[in-house]
């Protein structure tokens, strides 16, 4: 059994709508792929370490 249809399942036991569990598990994506770059390529996102800011932005203070 995938992870689909443990989601299925799941939803329908809770009683809800077959029909609104099919619409939400179309838009379900249960992996992540990451990947490193090459120089010149864009950046969508990292993992660890401090992001970085725009030119000129200051760090964001609860002061």
């Amino acid at each position: 059994m995938d992870s689909y249809e443990r989601f299925r399942r799941a939803a329908v036991d809770r009683d809800i709508p077959a029909d609104e569990v099919e619409k939400f598990i179309d838009q379900l994506r249960f992996e992540i792929l990451l990947g490193s770059t090459e120089p010149g390529e864009e950046v969508v996102g990292q993992s660890g370490g401090l992001p970085r800011l725009p030119v000129g932005a200051e760090w964001p203070s609860s002061r």
